[in-house]
């Protein structure tokens, strides 16, 4: 789904950046704790450690009925970024980017 908006290369940016940190926390519940490597190669801000927080904190991974699930928040966080904080043709894009993600990761398995 693409957004209603066209991002400047900045938002741009920022936005992978916010889909690369939302797909940290989905791998890292799918594998079951941290990824202590990955988070120190990406030199996690002290927002997006606090995104991390607040997936977890979210009463589902995904809904698409919940506003409060993870992948609304990612999806309200890239309405901000992109200077348009609550509007949900916006965000409702990016959640769906968020289930996709949260899909891809069925596969994964821990070994060891």
């Amino acid at each position: 789904m693409a957004l209603p908006v066209e991002p400047t290369g900045g938002q741009a940016a920022a936005i992978r950046r916010a889909v690369v940190v939302f797909a940290l926390w989905v791998a890292e519940r799918r594998l079951g704790g941290a990824l202590v490597e990955i988070e120190s190669r990406l030199e996690l801000t002290e927002d997006e450690r606090s995104a991390l927080a607040a997936y977890e904190a979210a009463p589902e991974r995904f809904s698409f009925f919940n506003r409060r699930a993870a992948n609304w928040l990612l999806g309200q966080e890239v309405a901000q970024v992109v200077g348009r904080p609550g509007d949900w043709s916006v965000a409702a894009p990016a959640a769906a980017w968020a289930i996709h993600a949260i899909n891809a990761t069925d596969g994964l398995r821990v070994e060891g």
